[in-house]
């Protein structure tokens, strides 16, 4: 069974797609290369520089958390659409200092504002399982990664608290994706699709090498096959991108968020990621390309924002 699992990973992320042919932007090889250079460079500036590891996690940490939650919100038309009222949502949760917006009260609990706050409540959930975990392990870093059904729905219960009944819980409903003569996984399955997804996915952990490009192919891998099954009546699409952060724990020192790059219109980028995984359903092999390419994407710009905020920490004008 190990093998026939590990065989699930045997792609390639797509070199250069659609979304990225008329930029300046590097191919998927290229960009997995500059991604290994930066986390080299990372971690000797961490074992030499202290304050370069308390400024990404106290500062840039909680900027890239903001912008994930702003992009949640828009991706999935849910909670605050006001980058401004988002901020300051996210930076009290925080317990940081802000100017309250007279024209709206922060402590008012709307849907909107309670869609906000659990977002980033559960994306913090998320990251301090994944430090228990991580102690726990001790030397094996790599079992930290483990996911369960029990802990996705912990997650869930999170995100959407006080926004749906049943958080937290499977759906009993049959569901579909708008627009496409498709169904999701059985409401009568989710339970042992669940149990399957993960078993599969511990078993990658545990037999492989995540370092390289691995772990972004696991977590496309990981990512369609959860958004098919659909296991909840709502929230599936910001949890999906919780547990891709969750999955690239190891490999990422901040909060990643699915955008094609140099996409600026939010209904082109959501059109990208929403084609990137009709494209694997629609194919016969079912391999993520373009979405391990978009994950890929995603992270290097991630590295690339940190080094750059780096350089104007270390070295203010």
């Amino acid at each position: 069974m190990a093998k026939r699992v590990l065989e699930l990973l045997d792609f390639e992320p797509t070199s250069m797609p659609e979304w990225r042919k008329d930029s300046n932007l590097p191919t998927t090889s290229d960009m997995l290369t500059q991604i290994h250079s930066w986390e080299h460079e990372f971690s000797i500036l961490s074992q030499n520089d202290s304050s370069v590891t308390d400024f990404t996690l106290n500062t840039f940490n909680k900027l890239e958390a903001i912008e994930f939650v702003f992009l949640s919100n828009q991706m999935e038309r849910e909670g605050t659409q006001d980058r401004g009222i988002t901020e300051e949502i996210c930076k009290q949760i925080f317990g940081i200092n802000v100017q309250v917006a007279s024209s709206s009260s922060l402590l008012n609990l709307s849907t909107e504002h309670t869609a906000t706050s659990n977002t980033l409540y559960s994306l913090q959930r998320m990251y301090q399982r994944r430090r228990e975990m991580l102690k726990m392990c001790q030397e094996m870093a790599q079992e930290s990664l483990v996911l369960t059904p029990s802990l996705i729905s912990e997650i869930h219960n999170v995100l959407t608290k006080g926004l749906m009944t049943g958080s937290g819980q499977y759906r009993t409903n049959e569901a579909f994706p708008a627009g496409y003569d498709t169904f999701y996984t059985s409401s009568m399955m989710i339970e042992a699709k669940m149990e399957s997804l993960c078993d599969r996915f511990n078993i990658v952990v545990s037999e492989s090498d995540l370092s390289g490009g691995t772990v972004y192919k696991l977590a496309a891998w990981f990512l369609y096959h959860f958004l098919t099954i659909h296991p909840f009546s709502d929230g599936n699409g910001r949890l999906s991108r919780i547990l891709t952060n969750s999955i690239l724990f190891l490999h990422c020192p901040f909060p990643v968020y699915l955008k094609p790059e140099g996409k600026t219109n939010v209904e082109d980028w959501r059109n990208w990621y929403i084609k990137a995984i009709v494209t694997c359903r629609e194919s016969e092999a079912k391999k993520p390309h373009d979405l391990t390419a978009l994950i890929i994407q995603s992270v290097w710009h991630g590295w690339k924002s940190l080094f750059k905020a780096l350089e104007a920490h270390r070295h203010p004008l």
